[in-house]
């Protein structure tokens, strides 16, 4: 979920180069996911590319601020904070954190991994035929993990790269993975989610879903044995991980489902 700062008035002190204070105001604040059952984070998203006193903004921004609050978060169990500059030229197509990495996805087919202060570790051109559709990345290690409009998952590493041995029914949406890092989860156009084993690259099982009109957003439990899936039918159908269906929640929201999130206390939030 996502809002304009805008609305909010969301402000980051800094110093400007004459020694004045001053107060940055970035485009938009984000809560996302990383597709990883509980791992939320909180991303300051940069657009407009702070026109006035540019260095200074991201400079303090990076090196003061975020680890200041990213302190206090730890400390209480908060979320983590996150810093993502995008030109305005890019399209963000997903948003995602593991492995100590922020993702960016851009619908032109690019994904850019920042690190923790914001810059860039690594721009990856994923050549998907069909475009990029998903971002995932694994909570363990620093394994990033793509999904095509033609159905092809890819996994990227600094030591590798590849792709899944099968292809899913369609168009990939969305992808989650395991808390431990073994099982990579994707919901495709074709109503259907494919589970993957992240050691071999191969696909394990499939669960038919029965979304009309496709899976549109998908979570896990914290345990990893519950899977939510939400579609453009408007329903969120909670899943068994053995592909059992539990409970289907009709009319769970008035539009495209585009966003789901499960609480510990058994709640599900949707977008």
């Amino acid at each position: 979920s996502y809002v304009k700062n805008a609305f909010l008035g969301f402000r980051i002190p800094y110093q400007k180069p004459n020694g004045e204070g001053g107060n940055y105001e970035p485009d938009f604040l984000i809560r996302a996911t990383g597709g990883t059952s509980g791992e939320e984070m909180c991303l300051i998203l940069e657009i407009t590319g702070m026109n006035k006193e540019k260095a200074e903004k991201r400079w303090f921004t990076r090196h003061r601020w975020l680890p200041a609050v990213n302190s206090v978060a730890a400390h209480f169990g908060w979320p983590r904070w996150h810093f993502l500059e995008i030109d305005n030229e890019e399209k963000l197509l997903s948003v995602g954190s593991g492995g100590g990495m922020t993702i960016a996805g851009g619908s032109e087919g690019t994904v850019k991994v920042y690190g923790d202060d914001g810059g860039i570790i690594v721009p990856i051109t994923t050549n998907h035929t069909g475009g990029l559709k998903s971002t995932a990345g694994n909570p363990v290690e620093p394994m990033l993990y793509t999904g095509g409009g033609d159905g092809s998952i890819k996994y990227w590493s600094a030591g590798s790269r590849g792709e899944f041995d099968k292809k899913a029914g369609g168009s990939v949406n969305v992808m989650a993975v395991s808390s431990n890092g073994k099982l990579l989860y994707s919901g495709s156009s074709d109503g259907k989610v494919n589970v993957w084993d992240t050691d071999a690259y191969t696909l394990k099982t499939t669960v038919d879903a029965m979304q009309k009109g496709g899976i549109t957003a998908m979570t896990l439990s914290a345990d990893g044995k519950t899977i939510f899936t939400a579609g453009a039918d408007k329903t969120i159908k909670i899943w068994s991980a053995d592909g059992k269906l539990i409970k289907t929640i009709e009319k769970a929201h008035d539009g495209n489902i585009t966003y789901v999130f499960y609480h510990a206390d058994k709640k599900t939030d949707t977008k």
